[in-house]
């Protein structure tokens, strides 16, 4: 492989570059070329790809005329083909044991130290040499108590405390989970639009009281609009109806 002389570098950088002042003794200096101008865009285009994430080395190859680059990794290419340097233009993945700069990869794409991306619902972060720490969060996670209510009311009992406070643990276990508290009421309810909205509002405020972030809830009421049972007559008269329930937004 062909590399850059000398004579290039210290036109690209105006500065280093050996004088006919600085030889000494009887044999004649040496005569420095000034580089083309293809010469020039062809540094520029190297210098601009080991700029890019994953790349190690550029090197000049076929005399001029073409540019390799050496990666961390097969996903790394992404952004070398996506370059347009003039001259053809080729690369490899470079052998073990690779330098700390080299970074991670996922799903194709090449992730430099310090960047993160998402796996499903969890955050990872890139480390050295390929490695990630990431959260291990269940990204299926659903909530499937029901805080239950008696008859015409919206007053939280024991038994429907008991129950948000199996929804509080959960919440504190995925710190980044959101809801929505949805308040149901039976079609033989009086008011049961307002009834709906005042029992998620209790279970909102005691989830609050408990120390969960306000904004990780969200708030509907439906009244009788979403039927538990297909019987009507099991709609009016089980105490399962009169229910607060949870779907989860966001993991």
């Amino acid at each position: 492989m062909y590399r850059m002389n000398l004579a290039i570098a210290c036109v690209a950088f105006l500065a280093g570059c050996p004088s006919v002042a600085q030889h000494s003794g009887s044999s004649a200096p040496e005569q420095v070329r000034t580089p083309t101008p293809a010469e020039l865009a062809l540094e520029g285009h190297r210098q601009g790809l080991l700029a890019t994430p994953g790349v190690l080395e550029v090197v000049v190859v076929d005399e001029g005329r073409g540019l390799h680059a050496s990666l961390c990794a097969e996903s790394a290419a992404r952004g070398v083909r996506d370059r347009e340097v003039g001259v053809p233009l080729t690369y490899s993945v470079a052998p073990a044991p690779l330098p700390s700069t080299c970074g991670c990869s996922h799903e194709g794409r090449y992730y430099r130290p310090s960047e993160s991306y998402s796996v499903g619902c969890n955050t990872c972060r890139c480390a050295e040499l390929g490695q990630a720490t990431c959260t291990l969060l269940a990204c299926d996670v659903s909530i499937l108590s029901k805080v239950l209510f008696p008859l015409n009311s919206s007053e939280l009992d024991a038994t429907g405390r008991a129950v948000a406070v199996t929804v509080v643990d959960i919440l504190r276990r995925h710190a980044t989970m959101r809801v929505q508290i949805r308040g149901h009421a039976a079609p033989n309810e009086a008011t049961a639009d307002d009834l709906s909205a005042a029992r998620a509002a209790a279970v909102r405020d005691f989830l609050i009281a408990e120390r969960v972030d306000a904004g990780r809830l969200e708030m509907s009421a439906v009244g009788a609009a979403v039927p538990l049972f297909s019987n009507p007559a099991k709609e009016r008269r089980d105490p399962a109806v009169l229910r607060v329930s949870f779907d989860v937004i966001a993991p």
